[in-house]
């Protein structure tokens, strides 16, 4: 049989995704042919893994696999529901907004239809003197706590193009170090790219956090129709943001002109 650490090592790999391609695996692991054929022909043998259709052909645990594997905790949330890491979020992102934006939570409002509230959103008025121009950007964030993330959580944040400009995929991150190519979110990395979803990770600094942007959003046209209908229904029930929001519109509306 072979060497448990190479099982143990690739029932690992496997169990943070729904599949991987052989040659990723192998990447990862830094398994030779060989040694990776052997060890995946077990695997499928005792039923704890199977073919997994992708280019190059790739592995991916059965039921069986998902139901008797359960690698060890590396770490947990801060937090011990998804709405507490809300306050968190909003006061990480406010430091980098600045003045001109307003940050509120939103996925407590109730809207028909699926996905139709972001966690968090923000408003941003941005005021170009020169140019007599108010610009104001919606931007959203689907926050996510530790580990608790899938691809539907990317859907969830693109799902908010029709009246967002920009969108991002907010993730809790408790490890030291973090790169894009990690297996755990190669799915959901491929789909942020495909749907121009942002991807920024909340951190611990220490007695704070902070939000680290690993991936750019791109930025969406909504109709002013669809933005102004989302503006009103969010800001009629949160009555604090509307009262942010009018005193940075009225005070960038009134500034005077830059000339002298």
């Amino acid at each position: 049989m072979a060497r448990t650490a190479d099982r143990d090592r690739i029932l690992a790999l496997l169990a943070e995704t729904s599949g991987l391609s052989n040659a990723r695996i192998k990447v990862s692991l830094n398994l030779g042919d060989d040694r990776y054929e052997t060890v995946r022909a077990e695997l499928i043998d005792d039923g704890i893994a199977e073919k997994y259709i992708c280019r190059g052909g790739g592995l991916r645990l059965t039921k069986k696999g998902e139901r008797d594997f359960s690698p060890e905790t590396e770490g947990e949330s801060a937090f011990a529901r998804e709405d507490e890491l809300y306050g968190a979020a909003i006061e990480a992102l406010g430091q980098d907004a600045g003045e001109g934006s307003v940050l509120f939570e939103t996925a407590s409002l109730r809207k028909r239809g699926k996905w139709q509230n972001p966690d968090i959103t923000e408003l941003r008025v941005d005021l170009f003197p020169r140019l007599r121009q108010v610009r104001t950007l919606l931007i959203t964030y689907e926050a996510k706590l530790w580990r608790r993330w899938d691809i539907n959580a990317v859907f969830e944040a693109a799902s908010h193009a029709r009246f967002a400009h920009e969108g991002f995929l907010l993730l809790e991150w408790i490890e030291k170090d973090f790169v894009l190519d990690d297996p755990r979110l190669e799915q959901v990395v491929r789909e942020c790219r495909r749907f121009g979803v942002g991807l920024a990770t909340l951190e611990s600094y220490y007695s704070h956090y902070r939000v680290h942007v690993r991936l750019d959003a791109k930025r969406n046209t909504p109709k002013d129709n669809d933005v102004e209908e989302w503006l009103d229904y969010a800001l009629s029930r949160k009555r604090d943001a509307e009262t942010e929001f009018d005193r940075l519109m009225d005070a960038a509306h009134k500034r005077p002109s830059s000339r002298v």
